[in-house]
């Protein structure tokens, strides 16, 4: 509320007052039933982003927010602002996987915190894992991370441009290097690991898709698997898949119990419509 004030105080009304706005044409091919009244869709086709006339519309939308933007008195006060609000250490409560103790770290206005590692609390910590260093602009993330039990390995999954598309990596802990192996068309899952510590179970789908963050198909046909540390991806095991429910996601978590000397271990699978 304080910043939309401050814009129409600053004279922003007047560029308001300005604005051309795109003009997204009717088409009224697209018809939809639902309970027996038919519904026309004018818009849909505007949900294709790859489309050239998408494209045209969302830049007539980007020419107008810029020039909104750029032509505002208050944008480089508010910004300056923000900076200072934003520039101080950041810390996280530590936690211990195995023989070490975790991290985050932020100086001030780094894109991403970065996690650190020490073997006692009283000893100088090292950067385990630093996200600024995968890209310039900042745009490709830590989504998630998920130690072994016995703390020797660390998944973690990484994120590009904001999509929901992930890359599973692992790294071990005492190298401090990462394994060859590389889990792709990873989408909506965890990392749930097995009590051997020998692998962990994720889920994924077999279509491949842009990791940009513009995907608007519905993926399908998610399924269950079991990766074991230190083999590639095609070598995985499929737990569990449901063709007859498409649009299910899997949740699930591994849950060990012994008989015996030997762990064993059943899948607590929660399954949900999207």
């Amino acid at each position: 509320m304080f910043l939309s004030l401050c814009f129409l105080r600053r004279g922003y009304s007047n560029l308001i007052y300005k604005m051309q706005y795109p003009i997204a044409r009717k088409d009224f091919s697209y018809v939809d039933k639902f309970h027996g009244v038919e519904l026309f869709d004018v818009y849909r086709w505007l949900e294709d982003p790859n489309a050239d006339e998408t494209q045209i519309f969302i830049e007539k939308q980007n020419e107008i927010s810029r020039k909104f933007i750029e032509e505002g008195s208050d944008r480089y006060r508010i910004e300056k602002k923000l900076t200072k609000l934003w520039n101080y250490p950041k810390y996280s409560c530590p936690t211990k996987h195995g023989d070490y103790y975790y991290f985050y770290i932020n100086t001030g206005l780094q894109n991403h915190n970065v996690l650190f590692q020490q073997k006692h609390l009283v000893d100088e910590p090292k950067a385990f894992l630093d996200p600024n260093t995968w890209s310039e602009d900042g745009t490709i993330a830590l989504s998630q991370k998920t130690f072994s039990e016995d703390g020797n390995y660390m998944a973690y999954g990484i994120s590009e441009n904001g999509s929901d598309w992930l890359k599973i990596k692992i790294r071990n802990v005492k190298s401090g290097e990462d394994l060859k192996e590389t889990l792709e068309n990873v989408k909506f899952s965890g990392i749930s690991w097995t009590l051997d510590n020998k692998g962990f179970f994720y889920a994924k789908y077999d279509q491949d898709e842009c990791a940009n963050g513009a995907e608007v198909k519905q993926n399908e046909n998610q399924k269950l698997y079991y990766h074991y540390v230190g083999k590639q991806q095609n070598e995985d095991i499929l737990v569990a898949e449901f063709p007859e429910e498409p649009s299910w996601r899997i949740m699930y978590r591994a849950l060990g119990y012994s008989t015996s000397s030997t762990p064993k271990y059943r899948q607590n699978i929660r399954l949900g419509g999207v």
